[in-house]
């Protein structure tokens, strides 16, 4: 198995065979369409491709896969996507957003040869041991079936129907109480999934099995499985069905409808990121300033919305989160954006929260509005240090005092 290495958002030159490079592109294809692995919520997501792939020259194609993480199986060759931040920031980030428990392990996580995939393989099927310790959920479940014994109630016409063709069978509807529930199915499949990957090392795979087979007299996965939610009486389950979705979801339509590469998991990476650091400055600067994204739809003859990533004290200031290196300065599609965001809000500063050295600041007046930069700090070997940085930066900010417009 040959293994290459690319960063996301980034172009790489590799050598692929025709059939590989029209794998890449149809799974390109299937996530750009699939809502469910973009989310509901990232601006102008479904418009993007997520894989380019182009012909350079026989044999050699390149490859770009944009906003996501992960692993990519293509026969003999396999494809692993690094994060365009440090992995250690990277994993701080998004256990600190709604993607992602907070107590998923950390232990080897930075070992070269890891990729993201194998460690949400592992952190799922750690979340299902603990979740089997406390044992299954079993719920009522309604269901039809043809029996040869009444039970519930008997559907009448069907059951006559299939005695006068000679068919002794009873069709009844009726509640059966067992481990055949949404939750379990759901765990049941990811487990499935996880034994099923081959690059998977033989220890996790073997631990999978081993959990599956807890799952007694649980049903074939449903669709609708995925959005199984917990409740009181199944709270424990909350960490192992995140973890689930993530492996189902991550592996794109293939794992509903078939047809995509094997062995393949990606992990859309901007709104993971973002959803993190908005978390940590509404943690951290509460109660004094209250950090949310909240859209605005606009007047007009069409329906048009502002979204920024962070609205401050209903609508003092807002600010917006680029996941990418800074360049050091403003860009002017992002000054653009932020004056746009400003001005819908009637906010006069805004804020551009981008990657890279904390000295790297900018600044720029358009009109009354003013926008600043500042910078999660990826050179720093503690990533929370880095976001206590932020913190500091983002509430001496918005203490400031609006600077005079010749400033």
């Amino acid at each position: 198995m040959r293994t290459e290495t690319i960063v996301e958002s980034r172009k790489a030159l590799l050598d692929l065979s025709d059939s590989q490079a029209e794998d890449l592109r149809r799974l390109g294809r299937q996530l750009a369409s699939d809502k469910h692995w973009w989310g509901h919520s990232y601006k102008s997501a479904q418009t993007r491709k997520v894989i380019r792939c182009e012909l350079k020259q026989p044999g050699r194609y390149f490859v770009r896969v944009r906003d996501a993480i992960g692993v990519i199986g293509l026969a003999d060759l396999q494809i692993a996507v690094r994060p365009k931040i440090p992995l250690r920031h990277f994993l701080f980030l998004i256990k600190h957003s709604a993607r992602l428990p907070r107590n998923a392990e950390n232990d080897a996580e930075l070992e070269p040869d890891k990729h993201f995939f194998l460690l949400v393989a592992r952190w799922f099927v750690s979340a299902c041991e603990d979740t089997l310790r406390k044992e299954l959920a079993r719920d009522y479940q309604h269901t039809t079936a043809d029996l040869a014994v009444a039970r519930g109630r008997v559907h009448t016409l069907t059951t006559t129907r299939a005695l006068l063709a000679g068919r002794p069978k009873i069709r009844c509807s009726f509640d059966s109480f067992g481990n055949d529930t949404p939750l379990n199915r759901l765990l049941n499949h990811a487990l499935r999934a996880v034994q099923r990957n081959s690059e998977f090392p033989d220890e996790i795979r073997r631990r999978a099995q081993q959990a599956q087979a807890r799952f007694d007299d649980v049903g074939e996965y449903r669709p609708s499985d995925l959005y199984a939610q917990c409740d009181t009486r199944t709270k424990h389950y909350q960490h192992a069905a995140a973890l689930a979705r993530l492996v189902l979801i991550g592996r794109g339509t293939s794992i509903l409808h078939g047809g995509s590469p094997g062995n393949t998991f990606l992990f859309y990476t901007p709104e993971a990121i973002e959803d993190g650091i908005r978390h940590l400055l509404r943690t951290a600067l509460a109660p004094d300033w209250d950090v949310k994204k909240k859209g605005r739809r606009l007047p007009g003859a069409k329906r048009r919305t502002l979204n920024p990533d962070l609205v401050f004290n209903e609508n003092k200031a807002i600010g917006d989160i680029k996941y990418r290196v800074s360049s050091g300065s403003i860009e002017r599609r992002h000054m653009n954006q932020i004056t746009t965001f400003a001005t819908g809000y009637k906010a006069t500063r805004g804020l551009l929260v981008e990657f890279g050295s904390p000295e790297q600041r900018d600044h720029v007046r358009v009109g009354d509005i003013r926008i600043d930069t500042v910078n999660w700090n990826i050179d720093h070997l503690d990533p929370a240090q880095s976001a206590e940085d932020l913190i500091t930066d983002v509430r001496n900010w918005l203490s400031e005092s609006p600077k005079s417009p010749q400033t």
